[in-house]
């Protein structure tokens, strides 16, 4: 121990320049490099989320769809008037608060365009033949969803992040609607909570002074058309406590995912994030080979069909059954065309830089299209054998698609900007749309009056 001036020493926890004692939370905080005698900093504690009143108000807008939602689809699954009416409800719903962020997106627009035709297809009366058609109506009640996952997932990105919104979509119904739960309990403990825009608090009082207004207007409309008046009934029949329950447990759940994915499409951070990487480039020689190979072989195939099926030439000894020659070669020929396009799709992107590859892809897009009309070709044979399906006409209609597909990829090799796949897939909506609007079953039903003669 040192001595003091006065002949003393001090005790081992009152020495001269002792260092003070550090706890755990103070240790982390002090710089090797700060002077004797400065004070130590402690950490700060983490801050909490302070939610916005459009975070709040998002409650509101969640909530009122899970309530649309329980009470037209889960009272009657089979009601197709019911889907048609819940999935507008959630486009006008997501429009209204995302007004900012969607008014200026053209693709998410044609998007809404096409998912709500679909949604006022489901609408339509039975008598118009339209709901009749059972196929097309259960592809659409999963299509509609489906498309409209896409549109929440180009928020912040564009047509040409296909990769991205991609694997953001799968995001969309396996993460997004359960990393924001707590997201949602917080907001309303926030809401109920106060402060200086208790929004929550406001909304309720609102809905209290509506409720009396309500229970004199809903009276006199159910009055004044009868059928606004059976639904009215409808949604308030046989009212159950247990029901109420099982009712009041699907709206918080529905609420509470719904809330989760539009809080992360709007508020937190993307969960597949853009990368800027080096664009991949193949050798150009790799590139000649791979698609000089594959293209010889598409000759021999198309010239083998304007011989034997354009031509209507005779077959060869041992193919005497042209009906099942035409039959089998349609799915395959479909095939074919899938995998072109995606080889067009990659060796442009990895080659574009040379002319010559551009070349080659611009001949594999030719042979394609002539394996696409073989395709047709053979289907065309087929209904004028069979007749026509539900099935044959939706093949027939998709070659139609695949055909707009080809030119959007000519268009693409001069035009480096436009976004491909993003456009193809769009266009795959209208298609589908489209097809729905013709009214397939009484399409099928007209040729086979007019048209078959088998």
């Amino acid at each position: 121990m040192e001595n003091t001036e006065f002949g003393g020493t001090l005790p081992p926890q009152t020495q001269v320049n002792a260092e003070p004692a550090q706890d755990a939370q103070t240790t982390a905080a002090v710089s090797p490099e700060d002077p004797i005698g400065a004070s130590v900093r402690t950490l700060k504690p983490r801050e909490k989320h302070q939610f916005t009143a459009k975070e709040k108000l998002l409650l509101l807008f969640t909530l009122a769809f899970a309530i649309i939602a329980d009470r037209l689809i889960f009272t009657d699954v089979e009601d197709s008037l019911a889907h048609g009416i819940v999935w507008l409800s959630y486009i006008v719903l997501l429009y209204i608060f995302y007004w900012d962020k969607l008014k200026a997106s053209r693709p998410q627009w044609v998007i809404t365009a096409f998912a709500s035709a679909l949604c006022v297809w489901q609408m339509l009366p039975v008598y118009h033949g339209y709901n009749g058609n059972i196929e097309f109506r259960f592809i659409s009640a999963l299509v509609i969803p489906a498309v409209l996952m896409a549109h929440a997932q180009l928020f912040g990105l564009k047509l040409k992040n296909a990769a991205t919104v991609a694997l953001s979509w799968v995001t969309g119904w396996l993460v997004q609607p359960f990393v924001g739960i707590g997201k949602w309990i917080d907001a309303i403990g926030a809401g109920l909570s106060g402060g200086n825009k208790p929004v929550l608090k406001k909304v309720l009082i609102g809905l209290l002074i509506a409720i009396p207004i309500l229970l004199v207007v809903v009276p006199l409309l159910m009055g004044a058309d009868m059928i606004f008046s059976m639904y009215v009934r409808r949604i308030l029949r046989d009212f159950n406590i247990v029901d109420f329950i099982l009712h009041v447990f699907i709206v918080v759940i529905i609420a509470a995912l719904l809330y989760s994915v539009w809080w992360v499409i709007g508020f937190g951070e993307p969960l597949i994030k853009l990368k800027q990487r080096e664009p991949l480039h193949v050798d150009k020689v790799i590139a000649l080979s791979v698609l000089g190979v594959i293209s010889i072989v598409y000759v021999l195939f198309c010239g083998l069909q304007f011989t034997y099926l354009f031509a209507r030439a005779g077959l060869p000894d041992g193919l005497q059954n042209a009906a099942a020659y035409v039959h089998e070669g349609f799915a395959q020929s479909v095939a074919v065309c899938a995998i072109n396009l995606s080889l067009f799709g990659f060796f442009l992107h990895t080659g574009e830089k040379s002319k010559v590859v551009r070349a080659v892809c611009g001949f594999l897009l030719v042979l394609t299209a002539i394996v696409l009309a073989s395709g047709y070709v053979r289907l065309q044979l087929y209904v004028e054998i069979h007749g026509l399906t539900w099935l044959r006409l939706l093949s027939a209609w998709f070659i139609v698609f695949l055909a707009a597909a080809i030119v959007i990829c000519a268009v693409r090799i001069f035009v480096k900007k436009l976004p491909a796949i993003g456009v193809c897939g769009l266009t795959l909506l209208g298609w589908f749309t489209a097809f729905g609007f013709m009214n397939p079953d009484y399409f099928i039903d007209f040729w086979q009056t007019h048209y078959y003669l088998g």
